[in-house]
């Protein structure tokens, strides 16, 4: 049906939302070593990062250009996750993540992976194990650095143990392909736990400071943060901005709809409909209005239909008149089992391996992820991170611990050399014989 002048109203309806990274954003990093040495954290590495000033110009003719393949693959990824951690909550919750920070979160873990668990891994984010794909990740961020006209900042790091033996190779890796600062810390300890919990809120611009709890046991915490911040193109006109009805699941509510008209394109999606509002230096955030008695559950749960209302070009143009609720909300999840759910099993489980980070056997414990997004006449604001837990399989037994250890049934042996080679292996079914 032809849909010449479209009210966009989100009062008819619950609205699925997005924010486009196809614009540029703006990255800046700290010097975090004064900081971390006074909470007994040492810095081990730093990323060479690209720095600006507010309003300066930069040339983006010499940023890296971000290959399709990459973008592919966070559409791809995003389509998978978006339900599986969205749906994460209780009915009526809102719910936002940011599918760039788990993203990262997860190419760090599985930088550290090897054998099966890394092939689970780089599949699970939709893309190849190669320097060239891990390449690609270093050219996105850098190209998202470098408009301007956002604010924009993302960051890395990997926190490792003390005294617990780290490839080099993998923290090269992480520093250099996925621009992560690299720590090390005694893990436990109230110390290390307001550290990271300070990390976070300085790459989040203070938006997010989540209470850090880490375990003793942890061999080592993988983070990803970032902030965007965002003015309309056309800010909206406050005096225009009026409360009315927002007909929830649960029931009509109030809300604060902020309100313009303005020529543009949209999507006449199937089962949708789809509109944007651009920022200053070409990032947009999308506005996705199931049809009347669908939900945006509904679109979520098909991942063809939620990467058409995510990602497929506009079909329509048209004077829009836009009516937005403001809105301000965060949440925090625990991510594990959405993931297993997803798929992903291997990296929480006893038959993980990520001897690419450490030759201690280890898995990932936890995944936290919190993120927070706001909206008003002059912008959107918004705001993430994710903290994968990599703790150790098994620990040795203390020196006074006892063992009987008797060998009074079939067994397996094996004599190794020094070096570790094996000589020879054997079963003992019966020794009498």
């Amino acid at each position: 049906m032809e849909k010449p002048r479209p009210r966009f109203a989100a009062a008819t309806a619950s609205v699925l939302l997005a924010a486009s990274l196809a614009g540029g954003m703006l990255a800046g990093c700290a010097d975090d070593s004064a900081a971390m040495k006074a909470q007994g954290v040492r810095v081990l590495a730093e990323p060479a990062v690209v720095e600006h000033g507010e309003g300066e110009e930069l040339d983006r003719a010499s940023a890296p250009v971000v290959g399709e393949a990459v973008v592919a693959s966070l559409e791809a990824f995003t389509t998978h996750t978006a339900s599986g951690v969205l749906e994460n909550r209780a009915a009526g919750e809102n719910a936002v993540y940011a599918p760039l920070s788990l993203y990262y979160a997860l190419s760090l873990a599985a930088a550290g992976a090897a054998g099966d668990t890394r092939a689970e891994l780089y599949d699970f984010l939709r893309t190849d194990d190669s320097d060239a794909a891990r390449a690609a990740c270093r050219d996105l961020a850098l190209a998202l650095q470098a408009n301007p006209m956002c604010e924009m900042s993302m960051a890395n790091s990997v926190w490792t143990a003390a005294d617990v033996p780290f490839e080099k190779a993998y923290l090269d890796v992480a520093r250099d392909d996925l621009l992560a600062s690299a720590y090390e810390a005694d893990f436990g300890t109230k110390e290390v736990d307001a550290a990271i919990s300070s990390w976070i809120a300085d790459k989040t611009g203070g938006l997010l400071a989540p209470q850090v709890q880490t375990d003793a046991d942890w061999l080592a915490a993988l983070v990803s943060a970032m902030r965007f911040k965002g003015s309309w193109a056309s800010a909206f006109d406050a005096e225009q901005t009026a409360e009315d009805v927002f007909h929830a699941a649960a029931g009509q509510t109030k809300a604060r709809f902020m309100e313009r008209t303005a020529e543009g394109s949209y999507l006449d999606g199937e089962g949708f409909t789809r509109a944007s509002l651009y920022f200053n230096g070409g990032a947009r955030m999308l506005f996705v209005l199931p049809d009347e008695g669908a939900s945006p559950s509904d679109i979520l749960a098909d991942e063809a239909l939620a990467a058409s209302a995510l990602f497929d070009a506009d079909n329509a143009d048209a004077e829009i008149t836009y009516r937005i609720p403001q809105f301000s909300f965060d949440a925090e999840l625990q991510l594990i089992d959405a993931l297993r759910s997803m798929g992903l099993e291997l990296p929480f489980s006893d038959r993980a391996d990520f001897s690419a980070m450490t030759s201690v056997p280890a898995y990932l414990s936890s995944i936290r992820h919190g993120a927070c997004v706001s909206i008003d006449e002059e912008g959107a604001e918004a705001a993430a991170y994710t903290m994968a837990g990599v703790s150790a399989m098994s620990m040795p037994m203390p020196p006074d611990a006892h063992l009987d250890f008797v060998c009074d049934r079939p067994f397996l042996f094996a004599i190794v050399s020094p070096e570790g080679a094996p000589l020879f292996v054997g079963v003992v079914e019966d020794p009498a014989v």
